[in-house]
């Protein structure tokens, strides 16, 4: 399988890296898309041992209009997920990402088979119009909602109900994204470690 990972920043957190390097130890392909790049975590030695290929998305501006205007992104699959909610800029930032996440998908040497991303923020209804033009699923791992609780709870129902399926990493963040009213299938997997990276110290109590 080969997953397209669609990620809000650069360097990656931890626990995304680490569920990169497990997929690739499966035999999966994985490849990223980062929509902002040098504002994110600290970056970890182990992004040097990962095949991933990745994508740094250029941010918008005038000369991004021929793009929010691709029949790429305005098309009948992608038209149920874009009716306004708020700023029309924030909607046309979404479709010149998309836009662009599109096209390098389509220049992967091999298919994307899905389409991945951490946390249901406004961004990735780009990764679910991406998606639907590709006619692909397009799955979101749910954290805590509270942590994305600036976004209201339309934004937040819109991205979840337009995902293919939820992946909860608690039984408390399904019932809450239930309590909104989203039908989407979830399951709920819990974040994993690594347990090899750990090692005892020498320090003693």
């Amino acid at each position: 399988m080969h997953i397209l990972y669609h990620i809000h920043r650069y360097p990656i957190p931890s626990f995304i890296l680490n569920e990169i390097c497990v997929l690739e130890e499966a035999g999966h392909d994985v490849s990223m898309f980062v929509l902002n790049k040098g504002a994110g975590h600290y970056e970890h030695d182990e992004m040097d041992s990962i095949d991933a290929e990745y994508y740094f998305a250029d941010s918008s501006d005038y000369r991004s209009f021929p793009d929010i205007l691709s029949t790429k992104v305005l098309n009948p699959r992608t038209l149920p997920n874009l009716q306004f909610i708020d700023d029309p800029r924030v909607h046309a930032w979404l479709l010149h990402q998309a836009k662009q996440c599109i096209d390098f998908v389509l220049e992967l040497d091999a298919e994307v088979d899905i389409i991945h991303g951490h946390f249901p923020t406004k961004a990735k209804l780009s990764a679910i119009i991406a998606a639907d033009y590709l006619g692909i699923p397009c799955t979101l791992t749910a954290h805590d909602l509270s942590l994305i609780n600036d976004m209201g709870e339309t934004w937040l129902t819109r991205v979840l109900s337009a995902a293919d399926s939820i992946a909860a990493i608690s039984e408390c963040t399904k019932s809450d994204i239930r309590d909104l009213g989203v039908q989407t299938p979830i399951d709920v997997v819990h974040m994993g470690v690594r347990p090899e990276k750990f090692r005892p110290s020498d320090i003693t109590n």
